[in-house]
């Protein structure tokens, strides 16, 4: 019995957090970008402020990373990557809406990408797209499909399976496709030998397997 009323919990509040985040969609889609920005930083100093635990962890990675930095420098850095993930988030809710083939140039600047572009339209094998957790890295996969350039990222399911579903269906609104990590070994090696291009996380924890 107390397992079943866990899964009921668990259920309703996954769906309470579903809702939320449709919300808070729509609610962000009644004002400008320029607006939300602004919203956003706000948030991301009241998580700075508020958030101990990941403040904390920040300033401590900061303190063994750069041993020679000033506390205020360390502090100004762990406090601009809170904003930063305030802002990942702003952005994936305005991917599809700015990031679309007669748009992109609006927002997208290809710095020196000959080489890349030409390997993509002369595909002789598989490509893989590389990248890091910096910036805005949910962009590059979507961004390349959104171009012409179909491709499959790699990447974790969330816990949610509402948000999931939600999450995934706006990261496949182009010709991109999702593979869960779990099981991608392979599946990616069968992407790539009939030419096609797979984009995963190069700093990702992959576990002991």
């Amino acid at each position: 019995m107390p397992k079943r009323k866990n899964r009921k919990r668990n259920k309703v509040s996954n769906y309470a957090a579903y809702v939320g985040i449709r919300l808070f969609a729509m609610f962000v889609h009644m004002f400008t970008w320029e607006a939300n920005y602004r919203t956003a930083r706000w948030v991301g100093n009241l998580l700075y402020r508020f958030d101990k635990r990941h403040r904390r962890r920040a300033l401590e990675h900061l303190r063994l990373s750069f041993p020679d930095w000033s506390p205020r420098k360390r502090e100004t850095i762990a406090r601009a990557s809170m904003r930063n993930m305030v802002y990942l988030g702003l952005e994936f809710l305005f991917t599809t809406r700015l990031i679309t083939p007669g748009r992109w140039r609006r927002h997208i600047i290809l710095a020196n990408m000959q080489e890349n572009l030409r390997l993509l339209l002369n595909r002789k094998t598989g490509l893989i797209f590389l990248t890091g957790h910096f910036g805005n890295w949910e962009v590059v996969g979507y961004a390349m499909a959104a171009l012409g350039f179909p491709n499959t990222a790699v990447a974790r399911r969330l816990d949610n399976p509402y948000i999931d579903r939600y999450v995934m269906g706006e990261r496949e609104k182009r010709n991109m496709t999702i593979l869960d990590k779990r099981g991608a070994s392979t599946i990616v090696p069968e992407l790539l030998d009939n030419k096609g291009a797979v984009s995963f996380i190069a700093d990702q924890d992959a576990g002991r397997k």
